[in-house]
């Protein structure tokens, strides 16, 4: 009977893990990428970046390959599910001494992005229907930028809104949404913005006057990004849904951002704990927040490491980002997969205690009286 009765409770405790997705935790397995920074990853696990050298990358598992280059210094900033890759080169504008201009690595063809000969541009994101969102910087002007979109070679210029001179594109998801942010002049404050075709809605930031900008907007039309705090000029991690902002939990310090989010609505970014301006590289599992640096060793820890960035996630909770060894400086790249799903320790402590509950009381009908 005790043995049926212990059986019966791991059988209970695994299908509690397996069928109850909020009693489940997942694990993961770290590995170190190498000398670089991660930026973004697709939902094969390819992983794009750039190297300390100047080059942009693409990682297949652990394996980096250098994309050709382009220009003197290449950086690559997101990847889509067919491995396209964009970004961005330097000194390479027509003729310009310095500047970058948009590219896209094609399997892994390398071409400019824009076709209007001249003016300076990046590419920061890429969906999967190989729409590319970005900036372009008004001609001999590298400090003023608007927002723009190419699709098929044909760029199209995003709007602004009221007195908001300047425009930057930081993310687009599969259904055209882009999201960024507006600039002016003066007194305005940056401000979170999503252009639907092109027509822009302004995101309220969590105090109004206060800076925002948005980074990441999943297909279901949730953006993340940060907001500032007017009165203790914190920076904390917001979720839009809608135009209302909400703050995501952070490790206690004044300095918090998210950078991404993914089809479940999972995010990741990074948060400062009290009294520390050194980034830890987070993830927000809807309400619950987890510091990414749990998963370091101790001897790892001891070595100077810190998980600094968690810069992208995909559809299978894989995390890529960015390392920084405090002891020397140095930058790496780095990947964290999803291996197992084991049951969190307050849903594990509520399942023993309840069938320890039942143990009891069989235990109790056995040695008990049939009357009493």
């Amino acid at each position: 009977m005790r043995i049926s009765l212990l059986k019966s409770a791991i059988l209970v405790i695994a299908s509690a893990c397996i069928m109850t997705g909020h009693a489940c935790a997942q694990s993961y397995t770290l590995t170190d990428l190498g000398a670089g920074v991660a930026t973004g990853i697709n939902n094969a696990g390819q992983v794009a970046g750039t190297g300390t050298n100047g080059s942009a990358i693409l990682w297949n598992g652990d394996v980096a390959t250098v994309l050709p280059a382009i220009g003197h210094h290449d950086s690559a900033t997101a990847i889509n599910d067919q491995g396209i890759v964009v970004g961005y080169d330097t000194a390479s504008c027509h003729g310009c001494l310095s500047g970058h201009h948009a590219v896209e690595w094609n399997n892994p063809t390398p071409e400019n992005v824009s076709t209007d000969g001249g003016e300076l541009n990046r590419a920061n994101a890429v969906n999967n229907a190989g729409v590319v969102a970005g900036d372009e910087y008004t001609k001999g002007n590298a400090t003023r930028s608007h927002a723009v979109v190419w699709n098929n070679g044909q760029q199209i210029s995003l709007g602004t809104l009221n007195t908001y001179t300047y425009s930057d594109a930081t993310a687009i998801n599969n259904n055209g949404q882009v999201v960024g942010y507006l600039s002016g002049t003066g007194s305005l404050p940056t401000q979170a913005v999503l252009w639907n075709g092109t027509t822009p809605t302004v995101l309220d930031g969590l105090v109004q006057g206060a800076n925002s900008q948005a980074n990441a907007i999943n297909d279901k039309g949730q953006v993340v990004g940060y907001s500032d705090t007017e009165t203790s000029r914190h920076r904390l991690a917001v979720l839009w849904n809608g135009t209302t902002a909400t703050a995501l939990p952070s490790l206690g310090g004044s300095n918090s951002d998210a950078l991404a989010i993914n089809g479940d609505g999972d995010i990741v970014g990074y948060s400062t704990a009290a009294g520390s301006k050194q980034k830890q590289a987070v993830l927000w599992n809807g309400t619950t927040l987890i510091n990414l640096n749990s998963y370091l060793t101790a001897g790892e820890i001891g070595a100077g490491w810190v998980l600094e960035e968690a810069t992208g996630i995909n559809s299978n909770g894989a995390i890529v980002g960015i390392s920084v060894n405090t002891l020397t400086g140095k930058e790496d790249a780095f990947i964290l997969n999803v291996v197992s799903n084991v049951a969190e320790p307050t849903s594990m402590g509520m399942y023993l205690s309840g069938l320890m509950m039942l143990g009891l009381i069989v235990l109790r009908r056995k040695s008990a009286p049939l009357f009493n």
